[in-house]
């Protein structure tokens, strides 16, 4: 099994447990929604291979924190105003 297929495997049980629970969902936060994270997924598995992680979406970005968290991956999530600090 490859580390990339390993990591999509995780990314994809990670994201729906938490849409699952309610924690940051996409639609709403009184009914648990199940949805596609394909695009999610691939962008979180090239991240975690980076120091900045740059998101606009709030609650990708949420539920991506905690996941990098808990995997203990050395990647801060943050948004382009924060990349913007950090380059000038």
């Amino acid at each position: 099994m490859s580390f990339h297929y390993m990591k999509e495997e995780v990314f994809d049980i990670f994201l729906k447990v938490l849409e699952k629970i309610g924690y940051s969902q996409e639609k709403n936060n009184k009914e648990p929604t199940l949805r596609n994270f394909t695009h999610d997924i691939t962008h979180a598995i090239y991240g975690s291979s980076s120091n900045y992680f740059v998101t606009e979406d709030q609650r990708f970005g949420k539920k991506l924190k905690a996941i990098f968290h808990f995997l203990e991956i050395p990647c801060e999530v943050i948004g382009a105003n924060e990349l913007l600090e950090i380059s000038v």
